[in-house]
Formats: C-alpha cells, structure tokens, sequence
C-alpha cells in the first residue's frame, strides 16, 4: 500500500519528499527481506554458541540496569559503525530499547534515521536482558542482567553471522539501498520532470488516462489492478522496463 499522498507534494519541499519517497521504497523492500528463510537458522545457531555454562565469567556485584544499558548501548554503537547499519535507543515505563536496523536514511546531521522497526531488538528492564530478531516474530532469547557479557558475545556473532559475508538478500537489499542514494544525486528537477512526463505519455497512450502518482524518484503506475513502481532513474537508463509491462496489459 502506497503511504505517500498526492497533497504532500504541496506542503513539503522536495528533499523532504524525497526523504520520505526513499524511506516508503526501502520499507517494501525490507518487508520482503523479513520473509526470508535464513534469518531463524541463523538466530538459533548462534544462540545455541553461547551460554552461562560455556561462558562463565566472575562479574563481582550485580550490574544494576543503567551499566547494562549504557554497556550494550556501546555495543550496539560500534557495530553501527563497523556494518554500516543504523543504531537506536529509546526508553519507555519500566525498560529500555536498543536496536539496530538494515534499513535507514541519512538526515542532514549525517546520523543514520531508522526508517521503520529494527532487525535487531534488546530490550533491559530491571531484572533481564531480551534478545529479539524481526519484527512480530517468535525469535527471542532472556537472560539476566548479570549475563550481560554473554548477550554481547550473541550480538557480536549474530552480526557477523548476517552482515559479515551477508547472505544474497541482505546483500542485495543494501546494494538498493545505495542504488536510492545513487538515483537520488543523480536526478534533478529538469531530469525528474522528463521522465514524468514521457512516463505519462506512454501511460495515457495506453490506458487513456493520467497516472496518479508522481514523485521525485519514482512514479507508480496501476496495470491489471496492480501498482507498479517505475523508478525515474531505471526508466531514463532505459524506458523498456516500462514498455514491456504495458505492452503485456
């Protein structure tokens, strides 16, 4: 479902609705990266890797919750910069929420805004640490606060496991992601404004009728009751990606 409204465009500028078009086409993306097959396997291997029994450590008095926080917060911290990934903390009644995400966009500060919920989730209230991988799914792991150094020791290895040699679809949802950041350099108004128009042109040949939506990276095309995506930089590169689909109608 297309988030982005026609009116938008008359009360945001354009780095702001290119912001957002970029952060709508990531989150589709994303969506289908969640569905994979790879990430369960992976959870599990590496929490099966690390345990109190395996990994003892003398740690004197217990760690009260806010060393925790800021301890795995470092953490959390190091790998944003080691993986290119995005870091967040946010607290709410009762616990503390660090995460880390794949999916992001970067603001005018250069710090990396997380477009939607992370991939990777810890959560640190009074009493224990939860580890939880994806969005609405079963994939979590609890431990006590004084188990501190061995969530490290998992968060450590999870990364390494999914962004080190990332696995073909991590590594392609990053490749789109520094393809939106190439297309967005690239376009300009006068460029956008061609490929609207001769993206309308082709499209009214056809059907008889406007699109409903254009943007600055992107138009969106409905064909057979389905919403198509034409990205303005692929189309300029080459306007077969549209014509084939419309010659298929």
């Amino acid at each position: 479902m297309i988030q982005i409204e026609d009116w938008e465009y008359e009360y945001n500028a354009m780095p702001t609705m290119t912001k957002n078009e970029k952060k709508w086409l990531l989150e589709q993306v994303q969506k289908d990266l969640w569905k994979c097959d790879f990430w369960k396997p992976a959870f599990y291997k590496v929490l099966n890797r690390h345990s109190y029994q395996k990994e003892f450590y003398l740690l004197g008095s217990e760690p009260t919750p806010q060393f925790v926080d800021m301890y795995l917060h470092n953490v959390l911290r190091k790998l944003q910069e080691k993986y290119e990934v995005a870091c967040r903390r946010s607290t709410a009644k009762g616990f503390v929420q660090l995460g880390l995400g794949i999916s992001y966009v970067s603001t005018h500060t250069r710090k990396r805004q997380m477009t939607t919920v992370n991939e990777l989730e810890v959560y640190i209230d009074d009493s224990q640490i939860t580890i939880a991988l994806l969005p609405y799914s079963e994939m979590a792991a609890k431990y006590y606060l004084d188990e501190y150094l061995i969530v490290e020791n998992i968060i450590y290895d999870l990364c390494q496991e999914l962004f080190a040699a990332p696995v073909k679809q991590i590594a392609d949802f990053q490749n789109y992601h520094k393809k939106l950041d190439a297309d967005q350099r690239a376009l300009n108004l006068r460029v956008i404004e061609i490929a609207r128009s001769s993206i309308n042109s082709l499209y009214e040949k056809s059907f008889g009728r406007d699109i409903t939506l254009q943007g600055y990276l992107f138009t969106v095309v409905s064909i057979d009751g389905k919403n198509e995506c034409i990205l303005h930089k692929d189309f300029l590169d080459n306007p077969q990606i549209l014509i084939s689909k419309l010659q298929k109608k």
